[in-house]
């Protein structure tokens, strides 16, 4: 091979080589986004427009699933002629609805994130372009996907930045990078062998792969497989009346076992604390 002919190769392939880097670049700045940003977005509109109506939904469900299940054991011990001790079967109730009671600890948790999220100010448009703009450029020079060369040490700066990208920071962001950028190699186009870049080459091809697939993977799942119901206007009215209106009717239910469960209960009932 002549020696214009290699450079000339080389020169290709150091192109496509730094092609692929900027593309996945673009691809891990866009999973990040979705991961840290678009979905809290997401999240936080679909719990404040549905979830504290799923809450008060289920919360009446599973008070009422309780008593359901009290009023039978009641009736079992009645049935048998022994004590209904109450502290007995509330302790027993707790064994029995402890995960559905995680869930609405949970949704609990989930809505007051929510309340605090959407009165947390916000970066306006543009200097959200300007976070990612600038994250962008530091996952070319320090993203361990990207650049093989990053030592240890550089991890944990990665892992600044990461967390800064996360909470929204965009001046430590911007300090994070004059600071990176005094001291931190640019390793895009370090002179290697042909063979080792054909290898990178290669190595980048399947993380772009392997990042793709990701986004698409979260493209599946909640919150993201609700935007377009979320942007819907008429079936959110239809989703909030339709829990509104059920929550009611469990109410009523609710109401009318607790007036039943209080006519059996035999006088001998015991209640301790």
């Amino acid at each position: 091979m002549s020696g214009s002919k290699a450079q000339r190769d080389m020169e290709k392939l150091l192109d496509k080589y730094d092609r692929l880097r900027r593309k996945t670049a673009k691809l891990i700045k866009k999973r990040d986004r979705m991961s840290y940003h678009t979905y809290v977005d997401y999240k936080t509109r679909y719990v404040m427009e549905i979830g504290v109506l799923e809450y008060d939904f289920l919360k009446v469900e599973n008070n009422l699933l309780k008593m359901r299940r009290k009023i039978e054991i009641i009736h079992e011990l009645m049935d048998n002629d022994e004590k209904v001790d109450i502290s007995l079967i509330e302790h027993l109730l707790e064994k029995e609805f402890e995960e559905s009671e995680l869930k609405l600890k949970n949704m609990e948790r989930d809505i007051e994130i929510a309340k605090i999220l959407k009165s947390d100010k916000r970066l306006s448009l543009k200097d959200e372009r300007n976070l990612d703009r600038i994250y962008e450029e530091m996952i070319l020079e320090l993203h361990p996907d990207i650049n093989l060369e990053v030592l240890s040490e550089q991890d944990l700066d990665w892992e600044k930045i990461l967390w800064t990208y996360e909470t929204s920071d965009l001046e430590t962001m911007r300090t994070l990078k004059e600071i990176l950028e005094e001291g931190v190699p640019s390793y895009g186009l370090m002179e290697i062998g042909f063979n080792s870049l054909e290898d990178r080459v290669e190595y980048l091809k399947e993380t772009s792969r392997r990042v793709e697939s990701e986004i698409e993977e979260m493209k599946t799942n909640f919150p993201f497989d609700m935007v377009d119901l979320l942007k819907d206007e008429e079936w959110l009215e239809e989703k909030k009346e339709e829990l509104r209106e059920n929550t009611e009717i469990y109410r009523e239910v609710e109401r009318e076992l607790g007036n039943y469960m209080l006519k059996i209960l035999p006088q001998r009932a015991i209640y301790k604390n």
